[in-house]
């Protein structure tokens, strides 16, 4: 019997700043019509023109509810402050009530739907945030500073609709936003809300080593990440994955950047 993933809504925090994240997206979105998950990719501002929208994408530049950070609060560049803004915006327009779990997953992760799904039915239903934790101080926080943070990675985030509800009720403004990054700030947030923070297993891939399909099959999240000069390589680890689990062929065609010859390919499952 096929899975029922029309009670799992999907956040993609998604940019083009590597060619491979273009594929990216593509294949997520493949896996996405697979499975039928409701989603929404989230990006900050305009996408190239190469790239063919549909309704599943959000630009937080483009939204009319225009919102502008509050000068007097200080911003840290290399905290990417627009992450956690477009992901706050996003997650108002979306009615969370009609969902089981919500989720918060970078672009590049892979993640094993079916597997994850059977997982997340065996959680509590509320009060409840699931990840891969991280445990330590932040020096560059002063309330973290000399005590650990327990935080969720923000390669995939799961909450239940009331802590997504409580995210709700912050004001973009608020300067606790802007303190670190976003998956740092995003679980101080949901503290006052939970009584759950459940640790999820997560296999880091990160360079050519051989695993095997039994290892790769064992795990719901895969964290897939190269040195900036070996890019392709997480495709290939990507494309692999998917016809493993998802039975998806994913043919990887070079970018087409001229405007008139906007003619893109879409991937087909097998």
């Amino acid at each position: 019997m096929a899975l029922d993933f029309s009670r799992i809504f999907v956040f993609v925090v998604a940019s083009f700043e590597y060619d491979c994240f273009y594929h990216f997206i593509q294949m997520r979105k493949a896996i996405f019509k697979k499975y039928n998950i409701p989603n929404m990719f989230l990006f900050e501002y305009a996408t190239p023109k190469y790239y063919i929208r549909d309704e599943n994408d959000y630009v937080l530049d483009e939204d009319p509810d225009k919102f502008v950070i509050d000068p007097s609060i200080q911003i840290i560049p290399r905290f990417y402050p627009l992450m956690i803004v477009k992901f706050l915006k996003a997650l108002q327009k979306v009615d969370t009530t009609k969902y089981d779990f919500i989720l918060r997953i970078n672009l590049s992760t892979y993640i094993n739907f079916p597997k994850l799904h059977a997982l997340m039915y065996t959680y509590p239903r509320t009060k409840m945030i699931v990840g891969y934790i991280y445990l330590f101080p932040l020096h560059d926080w002063d309330e973290y500073r000399y005590k650990p943070h327990k935080f969720i990675s923000g390669t995939c985030m799961i909450f239940t609709p009331d802590v997504a509800a409580h995210l709700k009720t912050y004001k973009l403004n608020d300067p606790v936003l802007y303190k670190h990054f976003d998956d740092t700030v995003i679980s101080h947030l949901c503290l006052p809300a939970i009584d759950y923070l459940w640790k999820i297993e997560l296999l880091f891939v990160h360079n050519n080593r051989s695993i095997s399909d039994e290892e790769l099959l064992e795990f719901p999240i895969i964290r897939i990440k190269y040195p900036l000069d070996q890019r392709d390589c997480e495709l290939k680890r990507w494309m692999y994955l998917m016809e493993l689990v998802d039975g998806i062929y994913y043919q990887k065609n070079p970018l087409v950047y001229e405007e008139e010859a906007l003619n893109a390919v879409v991937p087909t499952s097998t």
